[in-house]
């Protein structure tokens, strides 16, 4: 893990412990207990979504009322879990899938309306991200052993209906070093991964890499040092040919299905997470404020100053909800411009 992330961590984990009160409107309470927000997750018919929290806990809320209707452990059997890391819902919204640190780590599917386990794919002691293929019929899950610059990261490949594992990615120090992001593109042909110096795309019939997406290291000019640049979120758009991803201080957008790089958004911070608007016109990123950016220009539509670390559009492109501390942000989007062509990299 780069050093820059590293110490942007540090001030989220610092203070989304006591801030969540003190920042804008649009904020609703996410838990009686007040726990951070670690993940957001829209179900695909936009009448709910989940919030990961630490302890092993899920809140499914109401979209409608902006309201929490279901709170569980996610490992009830095992006490105090650290972290629900990702989520993702299944194309049909009939399942949750957490990744989470938990007694060696695993990738947990739930019932999203009871809370109940409906199975349990085995994973490694940092369960980081998960994603759904578009079809529902596998499920991608990534992790990391160890940590820093010495840390083995992989992303496992699960059949969902068999719990079989059809394929495993592994390297200590390369391609999937330090996981942090995964996204399958609509099609479902290509899986992106977010790690250390880079993002990789991979084709999902053989598994085999298809692009290295080289993003330069970062100059730390104030501590004297050059830090690797750690990619820490990738997003497909809803169109599926282009690929956003976000590290130290710049989102880049790509074609996902020729490598090159399309755009650069530079001064964007250090987006932690990305996610595009249904229509692939705008981009929301999370780099402790939520930023909304034109797509076609490159240009910040609009900035909302708080604590974000995970941002998740709505499927039917009317909100934004984003982790403000440990309160639920919610930021109703600009409307967006008519078009949705990127301004070529220049």
């Amino acid at each position: 893990m780069c050093l820059h992330k590293k110490i942007i961590g540090c001030v989220i984990v610092l203070v989304v412990l006591i801030a969540g009160e003190f920042w804008p409107a649009h904020t609703v309470s996410s838990q009686e207990d007040q726990r951070p927000i670690l993940s957001i997750a829209w179900k695909p018919d936009g009448t709910e979504f989940a919030t990961g929290h630490p302890g092993g806990k899920v809140t499914i809320w109401d979209a409608a009322t902006r309201q929490p209707r279901l709170t569980f452990d996610v490992a009830p059997d095992y006490p105090g879990a650290l972290a629900v890391s990702s989520l993702a819902w299944s194309p049909d919204g009939s399942t949750l899938a957490a990744a989470a640190s938990l007694g060696g780590g695993s990738v947990r599917l739930l019932d999203p309306t009871t809370g109940a386990l409906l199975a349990t794919f085995k994973a490694e002691t940092l369960s980081t991200a998960v994603a759904w293929s578009p079809d529902g019929s596998l499920l991608a899950g990534g992790a990391s052993r160890g940590l820093g610059f010495i840390s083995e990261g992989w992303v496992r490949i699960w059949d969902v209906a068999t719990g079989q594992v059809v394929a495993e990615i592994l390297n200590g120090g390369g391609d999937t070093s330090n996981v942090s992001d995964l996204s399958w593109s609509a099609d479902g042909s290509r899986l992106a991964c977010a790690s250390i110096n880079w993002a990789v795309i991979w084709d999902t019939a053989t598994w085999e890499t298809v692009f290295t997406l080289e993003h330069p290291a970062t100059r730390l000019d104030h501590l004297g040092l050059e830090a690797t640049n750690s990619v820490s979120a990738v997003a497909w758009s809803p169109q599926g040919s282009r690929l956003a991803t976000g590290d130290a201080d710049t989102i880049r957008i790509w074609d996902g299905f020729s490598g090159e790089l399309l755009a650069t958004f530079d001064n964007a911070g250090h987006p932690l997470s990305l996610t595009w608007s249904p229509s692939g016109t705008q981009l929301a990123s999370a780099t402790l404020d939520v930023q909304i950016w034109d797509v076609a220009t490159g240009q910040l539509v609009e900035e909302f100053p708080g604590l974000a670390g995970v941002v998740a559009w709505s499927p039917d492109g009317t909100q934004i909800v984003y982790n403000d501390g440990s309160t639920l942000g919610i930021v109703i989007p600009p409307t967006p411009a008519p078009t949705s062509t990127p301004t070529p990299h220049r």
